[in-house]
């Protein structure tokens, strides 16, 4: 189960361009490209006779009658008007037209009256509408969900994060699952609301049961627990996206210094890289030594190589030529991207920041905390966005203390860079939280009942030492989920459940991005064989600047 996000998306593509032994063009949109980025390789298209990929809305393509196209693409208003301007003036000779979510009558019939050349062969919906990251961790692409209030959906956003949902369960064949919401979050009411409204008007195309136990979706808040996505965290996959940055599974290193031409781009994927699937969940310091062990494999490999002695040992380093050459770019790759982080956690002191983030997060020394966050604050080389959220966890943590000095560290910081996007995101996050809507001891301990649940939770237990020992708020609810004793009072059900039954599969979704540490927790429950499986999904994936900056970008008015 852990891996059927693979499986389901790999078959979907398989599906989307039948290999019928003719040559093909593959059209999509903006959404579908970065969703078939995540769930294909190009290898994979082209071994399907797709010779050439191209957007919908490129109007300067040449005409090619001789070729067939596929159009993948989501059912907006704007790629639909695409595929009407194709069909009123088609560039190839017969079209599949397949859209990643349900259609509208009026969107077929419109389509239907455009085709008069009578070009398009099938017009197919493939509930492929989601972006796959993991084999169990998914997001819609929603950067900002709220609208003029963290309690407000954005029109656009609620519709779109509703069709995403709705997507993957069509698409995992789990039936109807029930769903559950945290009932401090409007937005997660509102949410299972519609998703449950969703799942009933289409439930002609779900299973009717589910044999392996009852499924549920589970939606909760990012409110709920600031503190994740502010904190450095020490893990491969993690560390990369906050010091460089994931998009759609790519690196750029183009800026990292002493880092090969060829792999100035690179992409991290546990599906195409067995290295990474190993590491990507590994401390920075156990991930150390995996580098060195698959460095001594390559070279023990580039030994053997050189010990050509007679026909047979060359016959057979040819037959090995391309896995040896696969292995040596996959160990510059990984070596280059670990020196890079290496010289980056130098650069950045993230050894004494994460010192101080941690001992915010986890315990409740005021004086000890204030007198290192000041020692941060003067550093000159250390970036503005560690300083802004490292003083944002402080005005978090002391926001009822008498004695915080949450304003005059705000001050000390304006004086470095005047007015600026940071001060205006934490001043904003603050705000949210003044009301005292979150408890205190919501937002760092967790609250007695939570911190006994983690205790519960096998094998999520990571390295324990001062860098790693904040928790996400994630960990604890999933430790209470399985053994079904997340209280229904703070996780209602949208209707109440036929008894206590064995669970099935379970979908958790976080309303407000989600980040690379809490998909460490799902993945790590996961890799043990540990059921019930579990499959986490955002509105996007976030990381400490990203947060921030999705603060400071919302209309909080």
């Amino acid at each position: 189960m852990s891996g059927l996000l693979n499986e389901v998306t790999l078959s979907y593509v398989d599906r989307l361009v039948e290999d019928n032994g003719r040559a093909k063009v593959l059209l999509l949109d903006s959404d579908t490209t970065a969703i078939l980025s995540l769930a294909s390789t190009q290898s994979r298209l082209l071994r399907k006779d797709v010779f050439l990929i191209d957007k919908i809305d490129n109007y300067q393509r040449q005409k090619m009658r001789h070729l067939d196209c596929t159009v993948f693409v989501r059912p907006t208003s704007a790629s639909i008007s695409s595929v009407l301007e194709e069909l009123h003036d088609p560039k190839y000779g017969k079209y599949s037209l397949v859209f990643s979510n349900l259609l509208r009558k009026s969107q077929l019939e419109r389509m239907a009256e455009a085709d008069d050349y009578s070009c398009v062969e099938r017009v197919q919906e493939m509930l492929l509408d989601y972006l796959k990251i993991n084999t169990d961790f998914f997001h819609c692409n929603v950067p900002i969900p709220w609208a003029s209030s963290y309690q407000t959906w954005d029109t656009e956003a609620f519709e779109t994060c509703s069709e995403s949902m709705f997507a993957m369960i069509a698409s995992l064949k789990i039936g109807k699952p029930q769903l559950r919401y945290d009932i401090n979050s409007s937005l997660s009411r509102q949410f299972v609301q519609k998703l449950g409204q969703e799942l009933q008007a289409n439930s002609g195309i779900l299973p009717s049961s589910n044999k392996k136990g009852q499924n549920l979706v589970l939606v909760l808040d990012r409110f709920n627990d600031p503190v994740t996505p502010l904190i450095s965290h020490w893990t491969y996959q993690a560390m990369v996206d906050e010091l460089l940055g994931i998009v759609n599974n790519r690196v750029d290193l183009h800026l990292a210094p002493d880092v090969p031409p060829s792999h100035r781009e690179i992409v991290l994927s546990q599906d195409q890289d067995a290295f990474f699937k190993d590491s990507m969940f590994l401390n920075f310091g156990d991930l150390g030594a995996a580098v060195r062990d698959y460095v001594q494999h390559y070279s023990s490999k580039s030994k053997s190589s050189e010990q050509l002695e007679t026909v047979a040992d060359i016959k057979k380093f040819v037959d090995m030529l391309p896995d040896f050459r696969k292995l040596q770019d996959n160990t510059t790759k990984h070596v280059s991207l670990v020196g890079e982080l290496s010289r980056l956690v130098s650069e950045e002191h993230l050894l004494e920041v994460s010192e101080v983030e941690q001992s915010l997060a986890c315990s409740d020394n005021h004086s000890a905390d204030l007198q290192s966050i000041r020692k941060l604050i003067a550093l000159p080389n250390l970036s503005p966005v560690i300083k802004y959220r490292v003083v944002c966890l402080y005005g978090l943590r002391f926001r009822t203390n008498s004695q915080s000095q949450f304003g005059q560290l705000m001050q000390a910081l304006k004086i470095q860079y005047g007015d600026n996007a940071l001060d205006s995101s934490v001043h904003a996050l603050m705000k949210i939280y003044s009301a005292n809507k979150f408890p205190q001891e919501d937002l760092f301990s967790q609250g007695s009942l939570f911190n006994r649940a983690q205790l519960g939770l096998k094998g999520l237990r990571g390295v324990e030492n001062v860098y790693t020992q904040h928790k996400p708020l994630l960990e604890s609810i999933l430790s209470l989920l399985v053994r079904n004793k997340l209280p229904i009072e703070k996780y209602p059900y949208t209707a109440p459940p036929n008894g206590e039954q064995e669970l099935g599969c379970v979908l958790i979704f976080v309303i407000g991005g989600v980040t690379f540490e809490e998909a460490r927790v799902v993945g790590e429950w996961n890799k043990l064989g540990n059921t019930p499986k579990v499959i986490l999904g955002g509105t996007d994936v976030i990381n400490p600047k990203k947060f921030l900056r999705v603060i400071e970008e919302t209309n909080w008015s």
